[in-house]
């Protein structure tokens, strides 16, 4: 009896499992999505279609997508107004023809409800069917720039939604991939002697974990390698590599950071990232802050650029914070016109 009453609740549970999924979108308001969320192992050759589809949503008049995707991977051959979507039966629909850019990697479409009609419910918006060129990996993202995917209401109102992104994966499994994702100097104009703390972010993007070496070059000289053992699917490491400029010639390096590849590994652009350093004078003017010997309209615009900026910032060079009170202010953009046309010993 007891394993009938036991049957009998994961029965109730599988059943009940559309209803509760719908309860989870409603609890969190109303979602716009991609069904299905994830597509695997669809051969070279073949295509697949994705519905753009909204769930909870009140009084719907107008709507627009646009999903992202991979062009290397995939390639959009058709959209479709599906004569069950979401606005059919509410009125007279007015659609656009749909722009796809395989180049780029997107699609942009929409459809809106004539006069005051409006839609409230859950549905798909339309349908895009994607070939697959190669064997890769894709995001179906909705595009998060300029508001390029939105819902209109009924008063021309934007309707608050989240967005639930899609995924498609034909790579073998397992699936062996490290990127660097991150790369970052404590000075990019450092002075010759000086000693430079460089940071590097590793991400196993495969899915087994991964031991492996990440050397870390300035030009075509080796700074240090290090060993990462057993970095699990999914994981990020930092490591940091002190690099002692002493005895380095002054000029402009190229600082590289590099992962190895490791076994069965296909996608090894990302591996590598880079990024510029300037080794200058240990004599140089604090407002010689390329180190070129002359304080010039190069320093100028350098400060200049960095201006309102401090550590964290985007745009935070701390060359450019002259008198290092932790922003660069005008003053700093000051204190180097006023040395512009000093020799730079």
């Amino acid at each position: 009896m007891k394993k009938i009453h036991a049957s009998l609740i994961v029965l109730c549970l599988v059943l009940s499992f559309p209803i509760i999924l719908d309860k989870a979108y409603a609890a969190n308001g109303t979602l716009v999505y991609v069904d299905p969320m994830t597509v695997l192992d669809v051969p070279v050759g073949e295509t697949f279609t994705i519905n753009a589809s909204v769930a909870d949503v009140v009084e719907l008049s107008t709507w627009q997508v646009q999903l992202l995707f991979n062009s290397t991977v995939l390639s959009c051959t058709d959209t479709i107004y599906p004569p069950d979507n979401i606005l059919a039966g509410h009125g007279t629909v007015t659609t656009v023809t749909p722009i796809i850019d395989n180049t780029g990697g997107s699609v942009k479409l929409g459809a809106t409800l004539m006069g005051t009609n409006n839609a409230t419910g859950s549905g798909t918006m339309c349908q895009i069917v994607f070939e697959v060129l190669a064997i890769g990996e894709s995001d179906l993202e909705f595009s998060p720039y300029g508001g390029a995917t939105y819902l209109i209401n009924v008063n021309g109102e934007d309707i608050s939604a989240t967005t639930q992104d899609g995924f498609f994966t034909n790579l073998p499994t397992p699936y062996h991939d490290l990127a660097v994702t991150d790369l970052s100097l404590s000075d990019h104009y450092p002075k010759q002697n000086d000693s430079v703390l460089i940071s590097v972010q590793v991400l196993n993007n495969g899915t087994v974990a991964e031991t492996f070496n990440v050397s870390v070059f300035y030009g075509s000289s080796l700074i240090e390698t290090r060993t990462v053992a057993d970095l699990g699917s999914g994981a990020y490491t930092t490591l940091d590599f002190n690099w002692d400029t002493t005895g380095v010639p002054l000029g402009s390096y190229t600082i590289k950071a590099e992962a190895d590849t490791v076994p069965l590994e296909t996608n090894v652009a990302n591996n590598i990232m880079t990024t510029n350093v300037n080794v200058i004078s240990p004599t140089a003017l604090p407002t010689d802050l390329n180190g070129d010997g002359e304080v010039d309209m190069r320093d100028v615009g350098e400060v200049a650029k960095a201006f309102g900026a401090y550590e964290g910032h985007p745009r935070w060079n701390p060359a450019a914070d002259i008198d290092v009170d932790g922003v660069v202010t005008m003053r700093d953009i000051c204190i180097v016109c006023r040395d512009f046309g000093k020799i730079s010993a």
